[in-house]
């Protein structure tokens, strides 16, 4: 290549370098995070790190009670942050028990949004076997909730069929719609950007300006990556952490989810203010949150290999 056309070259590819590092900051710059029930501990350590307003789901634990769930709530209310609480369907006993719970919730802890989710059990212990069922109660406008989040899954369900699933979704954001409540997607994680830029592209065909925020691993060690994988059912992505050992280890365990970022982040049809970023924090919300803290603040530098950035 002549000296000029080299220099050419260069020139283009620093450009490029620029618009995906402005792209990426800005895809973190409202990232979400998930927190146990009861966790107080993870949210004191992430709170330096979290700006006013970061949404927090509060994820359900089998185990768990509506006490600290409403506390916990609340101390993210407190903290300025905007408590998301999942609602699981399977694990609610009534309508009644569900109006009490949105009601303390709202009068407690000042919570108007919510993510529903069916509830990892094979069998409903009450009356609601769906997360639809939730929304066709109607309790959640009377009670003043203003958004609601479901889940949307880029590599499928491994215990529901994929036309189902599609069908669900689809009902459940024009139900909430017509219920005068915004709408939200979470995704569930996954170790490609293969699957979530197919998934995403269906979707925008028929539901073009829905909130749907990307969700990924936080940074965590392999083996608990692996670990959640399993948990969760993942497809074809989490052969990733298998098939590329030793890389993904490292990049993982020192950085983060940075490869999935970037390569999403090199595709201008998913830059908008619709397209968000959700971590689920496997290696602890402190940790998770200081990362995209740097991030966002533009202290990361991208690779020459194309693969990933580094932090600091």
């Amino acid at each position: 290549m002549s000296t000029q056309k080299q220099r050419d070259s260069d020139r283009n590819n620093s450009k490029d370098d620029v618009d995906v590092h402005a792209a990426i900051r800005t895809f973190v710059d409202t990232t979400s995070f998930e927190l146990a029930a009861g966790d107080l501990k993870g949210l004191e350590s992430a709170k330096p790190s979290l700006p006013v307003g970061t949404p927090i789901s509060i994820s359900w634990l089998p185990n768990g009670n509506h006490d600290a769930r409403i506390a916990t709530a609340r101390a993210l209310t407190d903290s300025g942050l905007v408590a998301v609480p999942h609602i699981a369907a399977r694990r609610i006993s009534s309508s009644v028990e569900l109006d009490r719970l949105l009601a303390r919730l709202a009068d407690e802890a000042g919570v108007h949004r919510g993510f529903l989710v069916a509830g990892d059990m094979g069998n409903a212990q009450g009356t609601f076997s769906s997360s639809r069922q939730l929304l066709e109660t109607g309790l959640f406008q009377r009670r003043g909730f203003k958004r609601i989040g479901i889940a949307g899954y880029p590599e499928g369900h491994p215990r529901i069929e994929s036309e189902l699933l599609q069908t669900e979704l689809y009902s459940k954001l024009v139900t909430i719609r017509n219920a005068g409540m915004e709408s939200e997607i979470v995704m569930q994680f996954c170790f490609e950007a293969a699957p979530i830029r197919q998934w995403l592209g269906a979707l925008r065909q028929d539901f073009p300006s829905v909130p749907v925020r990307i969700g990924l691993a936080g940074p965590a060690t392999i083996r608990t990556l692996i670990r959640f994988a399993k948990i969760c059912g993942l497809g074809a992505s989490a052969r990733t952490i298998f098939s590329h050992g030793a890389s993904i280890a490292r990049l993982l365990n020192e950085a983060g989810p940075d490869p999935i970022i970037r390569d999403l982040m090199s595709d201008p049809d998913l830059h908008g203010s619709q397209t968000m970023l959700h971590l689920f924090p496997f290696g602890g919300l402190g940790r998770t949150s200081r990362w995209v803290a740097a991030v966002r603040s533009g202290n990361f530098s991208l690779s020459g290999s194309e693969i990933g950035f580094r932090v600091g």
